[in-house]
Parts: structure tokens; sequence; C-alpha cells
């Protein structure tokens, strides 16, 4: 993957425009060859990814984000455009912040992915706290919802702490993630959104 990124400040907003190419290969080997001279076939798939967003403080305890963009999926069969975008309000709650946010993407990770051109809207709310000057905590849910008719509750919570607050800083952490899909199987294999 590469691209570029280009940020502007100009009184209350921060612009960012950015472009990025990600280019995905996979092999593709049959379960029974035709014979011993078969040769595994090669995927390719590549994903342009445009956006451009703006961020502005609307007071000194809310933050707000917006972006919008497009995703172009190619396989060597096919071109597909997908609009992106995003609106994520930030509010300072003492020492944390609590985030909800929205979106709609494209999956991108795969050759499976971008050659499936599933779509994703996403929910989701974020509690991150620091309990002392060294303990942190997050705690965040998402529910996802995928073109290609499944959805997914997403749970994450994690903890860290910082052994050493020098230069490099040190931390410990813990973190736990679970996905729940509303259909965990689907052609008889579980989904892989990555």
């Amino acid at each position: 993957e590469h691209g570029a990124t280009i940020k502007v400040v100009a009184g209350n907003l921060d612009w960012v425009a950015d472009v990025r190419d990600k280019t995905a290969t996979s092999v593709e080997i049959p379960e029974n060859p035709p014979d011993d001279n078969y040769a595994p076939v090669k995927i390719t798939a590549n994903a342009k990814i445009y956006s451009l967003g703006a961020t502005t403080n609307v007071t000194d305890r809310v933050i707000v984000t917006g972006k919008y963009g497009r995703t172009d999926l190619i396989t060597t069969d096919q071109r597909k455009s997908i609009s992106t975008g995003q609106l994520k309000v930030d509010v300072k709650t003492g020492s944390g912040v609590l985030s909800g946010n929205a979106s709609w993407d494209a999956l991108n990770a795969t050759t499976a992915s971008i050659q499936s051109a599933i779509q994703v809207s996403k929910k989701s709310i974020e509690l991150t706290q620091p309990l002392t000057g060294r303990l942190k905590t997050n705690l965040a849910y998402a529910y996802k919802n995928y073109s290609d008719g499944n959805a997914a509750n997403d749970l994450r919570a994690s903890a860290s702490f910082v052994l050493y607050q020098g230069l490099p800083q040190v931390s410990l952490g813990y973190g736990f993630h679970r996905t729940n899909y509303k259909n965990p199987l689907i052609g008889g294999l579980q989904p892989s959104y990555s």
C-alpha cells in the first residue's frame, strides 16, 4: 500500500486530503487440478481510495470530524466505484473522551473482499478513560451491516498501564475483542471481512 496525505489548517478547520493505492494478491489452487501440469492462478486486485475530510472544534469540549470519499475496486473483469464517508463526534468528559461514529466504507484488505465489492456501514460508540496518571481504559461497541446480508456486533475492551514515563514510554496492556456475526457461516465458511 502506498499513498499521500495533505493536511491544511485554515482557522478553526483542519482539512485532510488522502489518496491511497492498495494491491492485494492471492493464489487460487483448485481442490482437484485437471492434471499434474496445472499451474496455480495468481489473482491481483486493486483498490484506489480517495477522501477529503475536515475536523473542527465546535466548543472546547466537542470535536466534529466529517469525511467523504470514493473507493475504486478494480479486478481483471470489473471496476466498481463505492462512495465512502464518516461523521464522528468526540466529547471530552473530564479526563476522558466519549466518541460516536457513523461511517460507510468498502472492504479492500483481500482479493476476495475487492472481488466481492462488499460495503459496510458502521455505527459505534467508544469511551476512553484514564483512571490514574498511569492507568487508562477503553471500551468500544460497534454495529456493522454488510452489503452481502451479514451483520456483526463488535465489542472491544482494553486497559494499559504505563511502566516507564520517560522516553521512550513503556506500557503494558491487555485487550479483549469479540465479534458476533448474524450469519456466522456464509457458504459453509466463516466470513472474512478484514
